[in-house]
């Protein structure tokens, strides 16, 4: 999705990442920063030497300032409008999946963010698992920040 807007990020976001760190393997040259409640999953990330916090991601802020050019929210529920402006960098990319509505939230309720097509034929959003279900809770929908941060 990033490729098809014409981002090559500097920095990558997963709040609520949980173990997976896919977001370094799909963005080698960014920082990459992973955010989970859990301290034992903290722990494991920062052994393997990513750049991990533990807290919540309604109230989290990036270190040094800085926003991200890629947030990648999956199956961690979803941010406020406000929460996502204080963390996603100006013409940034969140990408979500419906599992808590997230995907549905941000149509609704984030004015600021966009959906973009992603180039897939017939569809906004596409699934990395092969097949979405019918509910399309692991299609994976990209909205881009179309109003610049104040």
């Amino acid at each position: 999705i990033a490729e098809t807007v014409g981002i090559k990020p500097k920095v990558v976001y997963n709040p609520g990442s949980n173990l997976d760190a896919s977001i370094s393997q799909a963005f080698p040259d960014a920082r990459s920063i992973f955010l989970d409640k859990e301290p034992e999953v903290v722990r494991d990330l920062q052994k393997v030497g990513l750049e991990a916090y533990e807290g919540d991601m309604a109230t989290f802020r990036l270190p040094d300032d800085i926003k991200a050019d890629v947030v990648f929210i999956k199956n961690a529920g979803f941010m406020t409008q406000e929460q996502l402006d204080e963390v996603v960098a100006d013409e940034g990319l969140v990408v979500v999946n419906n599992w808590h509505g997230a995907a549905d939230y941000m149509s609704e309720s984030c004015p600021d963010y966009s959906l973009i097509d992603a180039g897939v034929s017939g569809a906004s959003g596409f699934n990395v698992y092969g097949v979405a279900p019918l509910d399309d809770t692991n299609t994976l929908y990209g909205f881009q920040r179309t109003a610049p941060t104040n």
